[in-house]
């Protein structure tokens, strides 16, 4: 699968499994140890590797909080990893 939108730049997203075309910035291909719930687990290298977003909601979708000052996780999971 290649990425459809021609001219959309990426940066820092995980692409596992998918011939990207483009520079991804920050980015990852490592498998992110996605759990079925999808939190990350452990040793997982989208732990801590997103990048800081203005105005982010303060909360992922399990409730966790997202700093505005600490690096992200990559993914809709803050927590740490999961075994």
């Amino acid at each position: 699968m290649t990425n459809p939108t021609a001219g959309l730049p990426f940066s820092h997203n995980l692409f596992h499994g998918i011939a990207m075309t483009r520079p991804n910035l920050g980015g990852l291909t490592a498998d992110p140890l996605l759990r079925p719930d999808l939190r990350l687990g452990t040793g997982s290298p989208a732990l801590t590797a997103g990048t800081l977003i203005a105005d982010n909601g303060g909360r992922d979708w399990f409730g966790n909080a997202v700093s505005a000052t600490s690096v992200p996780n990559i993914g809709a999971y803050e927590g740490p990893g999961v075994n």
